[in-house]
């Protein structure tokens, strides 16, 4: 926000912890992206909904750090859909956070965005890649489970004095010829 001319909102433990302080801030400051956990955002927004506030200035909402339900992800896209982005983002700390993202609207939402378990992850960010691979370390066919891997800029080298773990999850792969260095999620 800062190196693009934005301005920087941080708000206390208390205010985050209150919908309706947290709301206020909201309008107060006019934010215009707000990223938090699902565990944040989906009370924010039922709040926002049941007392049917307006937030005019919030054009971008991410949710990210953890499994966001499909079906919130659905619903909040049905409410808030027409009038702000909403994005799912999913990553590692090995892998800057922030990995891929899904964004729908309420017409393009896939069927499998309104069943239970976990909305979709999306596509990479730009210089990452995710890969699904199979126990020997091999690109699995469109449609076959597999283990998720990450890789690109974002990644990485290992973790600090231990290499055990290092050597675990991150691992050299053979993809079509060029070696990566991918991050083994274990999802």
């Amino acid at each position: 926000a800062l190196t693009n001319g934005g301005t920087l909102v941080v708000c206390d433990a208390e205010t985050r912890l209150d919908p309706t302080a947290l709301t206020d801030l909201l309008v107060r400051h006019r934010i215009t992206l707000f990223e938090s956990t699902p565990g944040l955002i989906l009370p924010l927004m039922e709040h926002v909904r049941a007392q049917r506030i307006a937030l005019p200035d919030l054009r971008l909402l991410i949710l990210g750090s953890d499994t966001l339900p499909a079906r919130e992800h659905a619903r909040l896209v049905a409410d808030f859909g027409a009038t702000m982005r909403i994005v799912n983002s999913y990553g590692v700390t090995e892998a800057t956070i922030d990995t891929c993202f899904f964004e729908a609207d309420g017409a393009s939402l896939p069927a499998q965005a309104t069943a239970d378990g976990p909305a979709p992850i999306g596509r990479p960010m730009a210089n990452q890649q995710l890969y699904i691979l199979d126990a020997r370390r091999r690109a699995c066919p469109v449609g076959v489970a597999g283990e998720l891997y990450i890789g690109g800029s974002g990644v990485a080298r290992g973790y600090h004095a231990r290499p055990e773990l290092t050597a675990e999850r991150f691992v050299d792969v053979d993809l079509a010829g060029a070696r990566r260095r991918l991050y083994r999620t274990g999802d």
